[in-house]
């Protein structure tokens, strides 16, 4: 074999050496491509998913009861100044699967003025408003309560405080209806909504309020026309320079 020979065997060899190297580049290349493309459409897989779940979540909540709950005065007899109190609630948003519980506390907040360190006390009353479940699945009025005399008991429940008060209006009280709201919506999920005096609170709060209650009274309830003034003296700090005004 001649040196010319060698010369070109070698060339040959280079030429499929360079060969296999760009056919090996190549198939890299194109499997990187491959999965750069697999990993773009699992990208856009779960954005559309995601966007689903969103336009899913978005659905639920325009499809959910929405409650409108209210309290105002009326007479029960002609002429007479408004003795009753009327707790409507209705569902103004779309119709539940079932209603759940309808319950309705009610708590007189007593509080101290003119102190630093004033009293503030959620005296509880039962039966105020009636508590119970109602109709499944409502538009329009679901339950209206009356309160049967309770609201006339209220303010002479107030008048009393200001009589026993230094002066006027050193205790002042203030009527708080809690409402709790459970229902399942159509999409078979439960939910509990918390209102109170009419506007949205929540369960911690809610929660607080009742717990402060309880442990202030000791679980003691009072119905209205039972509570008067005097009652108050064992839950409560009387100052030492009070005395029976008027």
């Amino acid at each position: 074999m001649t040196r010319n020979d060698e010369i070109q065997i070698s060339e040959i060899k280079k030429k499929r050496y360079m060969k296999t190297e760009w056919r090996i580049k190549a198939s890299d290349i194109l499997a990187a491509v491959a999965i750069v493309v697999s990993l773009f459409a699992l990208f856009v897989s779960f954005k559309q998913l995601w966007l689903q779940e969103g336009q899913y979540e978005s659905q639920k909540k325009e499809n959910q009861p929405i409650f409108d709950v209210t309290t105002y005065y009326d007479k029960v007899k002609q002429d007479s100044i408004n003795d009753t109190e009327i707790l409507s609630i209705k569902n103004i948003g779309r119709e539940a699967q079932s209603m759940g519980i309808i319950l309705c506390e009610t708590f007189i907040k007593f509080e101290e003025r003119y102190y630093q360190d004033r009293q503030t006390l959620y005296i509880p009353i039962i039966d105020y408003f009636a508590s119970h479940a109602d109709q499944p699945g409502l538009i329009g009025e679901v339950i209206t309560d009356i309160t049967e005399g309770n609201y006339l008991e209220f303010k002479r429940f107030c008048d009393e405080c200001e009589w026993n008060s230094l002066s006027l209006n050193r205790f002042t009280c203030q009527l708080v209806n809690f409402v709790k709201i459970t229902y399942t919506d159509i999409y078979e999920d439960e939910h509990t909504v918390y209102f109170e005096n009419g506007q949205k609170c929540s369960k911690d709060y809610y929660e607080e309020i009742v717990k402060k209650s309880r442990e202030d009274f000791h679980e003691t309830y009072f119905k209205m026309c039972d509570l008067h003034f005097d009652d108050l003296k064992k839950y409560c700090k009387i100052r030492k320079n009070y005395k029976k005004g008027r």
